[in-house]
């Protein structure tokens, strides 16, 4: 079954939707942060959180931060239709930044 593009943005939008939402976020954080800290950790071990979107590895990271979790970067893509004053621009890092921290942190 070949599905239209419509149907493909109705079904995956909703997913989105739900994969974005506050409370679900938080709660998978406060899951990530309490293992992260009894398996993970103490191994000296890196962990790495891949999301469904940039808002979301935004959401993540301040959740995580408030949780008091280890420190923690954002690293996103550039996206030119991203407006002079969102927030995500100030989570951009150029790729040479990018690799400093993977070994910084």
């Amino acid at each position: 079954m070949i599905l239209r593009a419509e149907n493909i943005k109705k079904k995956y939008g909703k997913y989105r939707y739900i994969a974005e939402a506050d409370e679900r976020i938080k709660d998978i954080c406060k899951d990530l942060f309490g293992h992260y800290k009894t398996t993970v950790q103490p191994e000296g071990f890196k962990a790495q959180i891949v999301t469904i979107s940039r808002d979301a590895a935004v959401k993540y990271k301040k959740f995580l931060d408030k949780l008091g979790a280890p420190r923690s970067e954002v690293l996103i893509s550039k996206n030119p239709t991203d407006k002079p004053g969102s927030e995500l621009r100030k989570y951009y890092k150029t790729k040479a930044e990018q690799r400093a921290l993977i070994k910084e942190l």
